[in-house]
């Protein structure tokens, strides 16, 4: 069966949904029980995030990497347990992605309809900033995508776009331009904006908060994180 025939519900029918996590070898991995967070229906491992995945009773359909965050013996363990899930051992002087990229493109092989990272933050500044990053890459401008960690969740918004944002009252939202961005909408936050202009370096987007949720954000123009922090209990 081939990736159209797996997206698809029924002949002529309309695609079906294949959320898709990727788990990253980064410490901050987990699956936060929001409500509104979607389970997925594929997952992928990238490299060390095998473990991560693991831990968390998921099982990869698609394990990836150079693999030198995982340990040898847990690697040869899962194969062993599960020959139907693919490996795909790429050598790490001659790539040129990062792992959690790799990662993108493979989820986008299998026909992703979303994308949840998780691993991809904490530790190393050049990867978590690579991996915030990441949610620029061509292939996520098709596919709805999001960074999660424990408390954390991170969304990027291009050109004309909009968000709904979903938590508790009182949970923090920060819309952080990468460029100029115009035409900054904010509803249903505690300091609303409407058709306002957001610039880099300046913090006025910073530690804003959810009133009623869901919340809406929409621009007109640019490139912005949107980072949401659900703090926990």
């Amino acid at each position: 069966m081939d990736t159209a025939d797996l997206r698809e519900a029924a002949p002529g029918g309309p695609p079906r949904s294949r959320v898709t996590w990727i788990f990253a070898a980064g410490p901050d991995a987990a699956m936060p029980a929001w409500p509104w967070l979607p389970q997925p229906d594929v997952v992928i491992a990238a490299d060390g995030g095998l473990a991560h995945a693991l831990r968390l009773g998921q099982v990869p359909a698609v394990a990836l990497g150079d693999f030198d965050s995982i340990d040898p013996a847990t690697l040869a363990e899962f194969q062993a347990r599960h020959p139907e899930c693919e490996v795909r051992h790429y050598v790490h002087e001659i790539k040129v992605e990062t792992d959690a990229e790799l990662g993108v493109v493979a989820a986008a092989e299998q026909g992703a309809t979303e994308v949840v990272l998780t691993g991809v933050l904490g530790g190393r500044w050049d990867h978590s900033l690579a991996n915030l990053l990441l949610l620029t890459h061509p292939l996520l401008g098709r596919i709805p995508a999001r960074l999660v960690s424990a408390d954390t969740e991170v969304f990027l918004l291009r050109g004309r776009a909009a968000l709904q944002v979903w938590g508790r009252p009182g949970d923090t939202v920060s819309v952080l331009p990468l460029d100029t961005v115009e035409g900054v909408t904010l509803s249903g936050l505690q300091y609303p904006l409407l058709e306002e202009t957001l610039y880099t370096g300046f913090g006025r987007g910073v530690s804003n908060v959810l009133a009623h949720p869901p919340a809406s954000i929409s621009i007109r123009n640019g490139l912005a994180w949107v980072v949401v922090i659900h703090p926990t209990e």
